[in-house]
C-alpha cells in the first residue's frame, strides 16, 4: 500500500474499544465493533489514551499476554526477628512508571500497636527496570507464649499495571517458651475459716491456661472433719492472667490439738508446664491449752473395814491429743499412811482423746 493510500485510510477509519465473541477485548474499527463479527484490517495508529470509567467506558485489563502485573507475597518471621517484610513484585514489561497503593487491611489476628507498629498506608513507585519493592512491618517482641498471628497487607489503585495477587498475609511466629505454674504452701488458723492456696503463672501467657487442682489426701488434717472435702477442680487463667487462688474451708473446733496439714496438687496443665506442683497448707490450732485440776473429796471412815476416798481429776476442755499427768501422795495431811489409809503409790493418769475426767482412789481404814 502506498503512503498516500495509507494516509487516506487513516483519515477515515474510526476506532472503538469492543469485546468480540470468542476473542479478548481490544481496539477494532468502529464498523467491526458494531457488527461484532468477522475480520477487519487495522489501519493507522491506535489511540494513545485508554478509555476509563470516567469517560463512561470500562478500563482495559491485562489480556494475559505479558502486560505488567503486580503481586504481593505472604512472608513469615518470628516476633524476635524485629521485622516482617512483604515483597511486591512487578512482572511483565512496563514502559511507564508503575505506582500502587498499599495498606494494612486490619483483618489479621495480630493487633496493631501491640504485636506490631501500626503500618500507615503508602505508595510504591516502580521506576523503569525496577521489579521489586518491599513493605516492612516492625514487630514487637514480648515474653508471652501465644499462638502465631497474622498481618494482612493489600494492594490497590495500580497505575500502568494490573493487580495479580493483591493480598499478602504475613505470619508472626511465636518464639517464647511455655510458662510455668506453681502453687504455694500457705498457713491459716483454724478459726480463720479458709486456707487459701495461690497459683502463679510465670510469665503471663497469650493463651488460655488451665490446670487441675486436687486434694492429695496425704495431709495430717482429716477431710470432712478438719476441713470441708473438695473434689478435683479446674482453674483457668485468661490470656494475661498470672495468679489464681484456691480456698479450702477450714472447720473450727474447741479442742486443743497440733497443727495439721492439707496437701494440694496440680495436674493436667494445658498451655503451661508445672514447676512447683505440690502445696502443703498448714492449719494452726488456736484453742487454749487445757488445764488439769483435782478436787478435795471427803468420806466417813467408819468403825471397821475400809471405804474408798475418790479424787476426781478434770481436764478443762477436750483435746484431740492424749493428755497425761503425774500424781503422787503429797505432804501436810494429818492422816497416817499405812494406818489411817493404804499408802498411795505414785503413778500417771492418762486422758484419751476426748476425755475430760479421770479418778484416783485412796483406801481408808475404819477404826473406833
Amino acid at each position: 500500500m502506498s503512503p498516500s493510500l495509507f494516509s487516506t485510510a487513516r483519515a477515515v477509519v474510526r476506532w472503538a474499544y469492543a469485546r468480540t465473541p470468542g476473542r479478548p477485548a481490544g481496539w477494532v474499527p468502529r464498523r467491526r465493533a458494531a457488527a461484532g463479527l468477522g475480520f477487519a484490517v487495522l489501519l493507522g495508529a491506535l489511540p494513545a489514551a485508554v478509555p476509563t470509567a470516567a469517560a463512561g467506558r470500562p478500563a482495559p485489563q491485562d489480556d494475559g499476554k505479558g502486560g505488567p502485573s503486580l503481586s504481593i507475597d505472604s512472608p513469615t518471621a518470628a516476633e524476635g526477628d524485629g521485622t516482617l517484610t512483604f515483597t511486591v513484585t512487578l512482572t511483565g514489561t512496563a514502559s511507564k512508571e508503575v505506582v500502587v497503593d498499599y495498606a494494612d487491611a486490619g483483618t489479621g489476628s495480630a493487633t496493631a500497636g501491640t504485636d506490631y507498629t501500626a503500618l500507615p498506608s503508602g505508595k510504591l513507585v516502580f521506576a523503569a527496570n525496577e521489579t521489586t519493592k518491599t513493605v516492612v512491618v516492625t514487630l514487637t517482641d514480648d515474653t508471652a507464649e501465644e499462638s502465631n498471628e497474622t498481618v494482612v497487607v493489600t494492594l490497590s489503585n495500580a497505575s500502568n499495571a494490573t493487580l495479580g495477587t493483591a493480598t499478602g498475609t504475613g505470619t508472626i511466629t511465636d518464639d517464647d517458651a511455655a510458662p510455668s505454674l506453681s502453687i504455694d504452701s500457705p498457713t491459716a488458723g483454724e478459726g480463720d475459716g479458709t486456707l487459701t492456696f495461690t497459683l502463679t503463672l510465670t510469665p503471663a501467657s497469650g493463651k488460655e491456661v488451665t490446670v487441675e487442682v486436687a486434694d492429695a489426701g496425704t495431709g495430717s488434717a482429716t477431710s470432712g472433719t478438719d476441713y470441708t472435702a473438695f473434689s478435683a477442680t479446674t482453674l483457668t487463667f485468661a490470656p494475661g492472667d498470672t495468679s489464681r487462688t484456691f480456698p479450702v474451708t477450714v472447720t473450727a473446733d474447741t479442742a486443743a490439738e497440733s497443727s495439721e496439714t492439707v496437701v494440694v496438687t496440680l495436674d493436667k496443665a494445658a498451655n503451661a508446664g508445672i514447676g512447683t506442683g505440690t502445696g502443703t497448707g498448714t492449719i494452726t490450732d488456736d484453742d487454749a491449752t487445757p488445764t488439769v485440776s483435782i478436787d478435795s473429796p471427803s468420806v466417813s471412815e467408819g468403825d471397821s473395814g475400809t471405804v474408798a476416798l475418790t479424787y476426781t481429776v478434770s481436764l478443762s476442755s477436750s483435746t484431740s491429743k492424749e493428755v497425761t499427768v503425774d500424781y503422787a501422795e503429797g505432804t501436810g495431811g494429818t492422816a497416817t499412811s499405812g494406818n489411817d489409809y493404804t499408802a498411795l503409790a505414785a503413778g500417771v493418769l492418762t486422758f484419751a482423746v476426748g476425755d475430760t475426767s479421770r479418778t484416783l482412789t485412796v483406801t481408808v481404814h475404819g477404826d473406833t
